[in-house]
């Protein structure tokens, strides 16, 4: 998990060199905006064979962007997309848009903008 977090982040670094991107929890107390916030999860077994076996695991990016104004988020989540919409990440297959998100009042942020998109690609498991 730790070496398909690695590989987001820096996918995400690439994509806006100049921007701000963060790994969940390491957001600092009052951060410029706007930046985005990446992760993975663990993956799911997937692609099961006999004897019950998965030959791969289905793995999600989330990336939540974040700033100040409508279009910051708006850009942030443009960068996000730079980063993962058709791109591999390690060794897995192209990535695909799995749940596009819409630029909103952050309901935990106050006067923030928040919108959330996540990305799927399988690796081998």
């Amino acid at each position: 998990m730790k070496a398909q977090n690695d590989a987001a982040i820096a996918a995400a670094i690439a994509a806006w060199p100049g921007g701000q991107t963060y790994r969940v929890g390491e957001v600092p107390k009052l951060p410029a905006t706007p930046y985005n916030v990446v992760s993975v999860d663990a993956g799911s077994p997937s692609n099961y064979r006999h004897g019950s076996r998965s030959t791969s695991r289905l793995r999600r990016i989330v990336v939540q962007s974040v700033g100040d104004t409508f279009n910051e988020a708006a850009f942030a989540a443009e960068k996000g997309e730079a980063a993962f919409l058709d791109k591999r990440i390690g060794n897995g297959t192209p990535c695909r848009r799995d749940l596009a998100g819409s630029v909103q009042r952050d309901p935990n942020g106050g006067v923030l903008f928040y919108c959330l998109n996540t990305y799927t690609y399988t690796t081998p498991a």
